[in-house]
């Protein structure tokens, strides 16, 4: 099976000495692809430098909510230019955490309606972290509209109450290894919820490694117990929801991958 993990942080101090045996390693487990995603100006270069250093790695670059405090004028040029890169192929992960409060509400809100706006100048599909804030992320949404490339809720959270809204504005929804965990039932109803051709999955290394793995540092290696979870939940073949996240992932970033 092939399989893409949609969302990971190689790029962290994690896998400051080992990030490409960790690679190699989601390369022997089926990860033939994997998508590195940034938080701020920095994580966003190092997860570049990686695609320069590995064929199956691609980057992700922005400025996470927890981030935004951190976002300075002459930032949105940096940021432009990281985005240009040809292995470059969305722009995130940004978003809302109202969970956390790491940055002030307001900045949130600002430099995420600026990284939105961004993305749809340059056509660039959003990757979007949402931690209780989903209402107030998809009137962001509706207010500046995402890219024509879309945009995909990354490690979904929302339950069952939010999911048709979700979906109704064209988001993909990707899964983590949350699905795994015994309290998530409302999580697992929601996967059930969702297109097969709206599905990704993903580890968020280094966080949320899924059973049997809880509780140590996540890497893509894991992510066959993801779909395995999803798989389940949904009552499908992991051989065919494989392929199927793998060409949604492919689709989703505009990757050729015929």
């Amino acid at each position: 099976m092939k399989l893409f993990d949609s969302h990971c942080h190689l790029n962290m101090r994690h896998f400051k000495d080992d990030w490409k045996s960790t690679y190699e390693r989601g390369l022997k487990a089926g990860v033939y692809r994997m998508v590195v995603v940034g938080w701020d100006i920095s994580s966003s270069e190092r997860a570049l430098k990686m695609t320069d250093e590995a064929e199956g790695v691609y980057a992700a670059c922005g400025f996470h909510p927890h981030d935004s405090k951190l976002f300075r004028d002459g930032d949105d040029v940096k940021l432009r230019k990281l985005l240009s890169h040809p292995k470059s192929v969305a722009l995130g992960e940004i978003g809302l955490d109202y969970y956390y409060d790491n940055s002030p509400r307001d900045v949130q809100l600002k430099v995420f309606e600026a990284q939105l706006a961004l993305a749809k100048e340059i056509d660039k599909p959003v990757v979007i972290h949402v931690r209780d804030a989903y209402e107030e992320a998809l009137s962001v949404v509706r207010n500046v509209g995402l890219p024509s490339s879309g945009g995909v809720l990354h490690c979904y959270t929302g339950g069952t109450s939010f999911i048709e809204k979700a979906l109704s504005f064209g988001f993909y929804i990707s899964f983590s290894g949350i699905i795994t965990f015994p309290n998530a039932d409302d999580l697992r109803e929601s996967a059930k919820m969702v297109p097969k051709e709206k599905l990704l999955i993903e580890t968020d290394s280094p966080y949320l490694a899924p059973k049997p793995h809880r509780g140590k540092r996540n890497e893509p290696s894991y992510l066959i117990y993801v779909l395995r979870g999803l798989a389940n939940v949904r009552g499908e073949e992991e051989e065919e929801l494989a392929l199927v996240t793998y060409e949604n992932a492919n689709r989703f970033f505009r990757i050729n991958y015929l």
